[in-house]
């Protein structure tokens, strides 16, 4: 199946993470739902895994406890380079507030030029008005260079680059 995706399921529980993977665990089913081909060396693998994640995504709602909440993040990881400009695009650049983009944080991407760092505790009250009404056409500038950046949060049990 050359353009089947991997199924990646990381759970952490106290602090230690633990991660499977399994390649096409669903379109390996035929229309039926037999394993396809039938007695591959790692079938019951993967129906363990599709059962897991059938539990998961099928429970009810009342199964789930407190309120209903968008989740808010308390760090962000943060990706600059090199800015791109958009041909179609007429955007200001925004001024970046934090430490200069050229140095901050660590290398990421192996020679790339791209840079990543954390933004938690009071910094992130100062960035998250600016992230409020950018998008990836948005220009940041710092140093007096203009920078594309890629933001998302830290999940649970994420740190770091």
């Amino acid at each position: 199946m050359a353009d089947a995706t991997t199924t990646v399921l990381r759970i952490t529980v106290d602090g230690v993470t633990f991660t499977q993977s399994a390649y096409a665990p669903y379109e390996s089913l035929d229309a039926t739902g037999v394993e396809q081909p039938t007695g591959a060396p790692d079938a019951a693998a993967r129906a363990a895994m599709r059962w897991f994640i059938d539990a998961l995504t099928g429970l009810p709602p009342d199964a789930y406890t407190g309120p209903s909440a968008a989740y808010v993040a308390d760090g962000l990881r943060v990706y600059a380079s090199d800015y791109v400009p958009d041909p179609a695009a007429d955007w200001q650049a925004v001024e970046w507030p934090l430490e200069d983009l050229a140095t901050a944080g660590e290398r990421a991407g192996d020679g790339l030029g791209i840079r990543c760092q954390v933004v938690s505790g009071e910094d992130l009250s100062t960035v998250f008005p600016l992230l409020d009404g950018a998008n990836s056409a948005t220009p940041f500038r710092s140093g007096g260079v203009d920078y594309s950046l890629i933001v998302r949060p830290l999940l649970p049990g994420e740190s770091g680059c």
